[in-house]
């Protein structure tokens, strides 16, 4: 949306924790492969082995094969996020009317809801 020049604050929904929550889920996704890998080059109780170490991290490959085999056989490529399509399939709304009417339903919320 930032490189379109657009701005979060046009989404009729947005996610509670934003563009960190994001940040977020990568971090943990990296730390878990580096743990997988630290894991399968030094066993907890155990000797290191090749075959081992190939059972261990044969999730990376998987995932990256799974990842490419959809891009070849649909044949999609990298989109740069200024080329995006941000507007196909968005639903006409009244942006200023339901954030409106959102405003008012929190109104009425209790101390631990908000």
């Amino acid at each position: 949306m930032k490189a379109q020049g657009h701005s979060i604050d046009e989404l009729p929904f947005q996610a509670v924790l934003g563009v960190w929550g994001s940040y977020f889920g990568l971090l943990m996704n990296v730390l878990c492969i580096i743990a997988q890998f630290y894991i399968a080059v030094a066993p907890i109780g155990g000797t290191a082995n090749a075959y081992d170490f190939f059972v261990q991290m044969l999730a990376l490959p998987v995932i990256l094969a799974c990842f490419l085999g959809w891009k070849i056989w649909h044949r999609t490529k990298f989109v740069r996020a200024s080329e995006a399509d941000l507007l196909t399939g968005r639903r006409e709304l009244d942006l200023a009317a339901a954030k409106e009417a959102e405003i008012l339903e929190r109104a009425d919320w209790k101390w631990w809801k908000t």
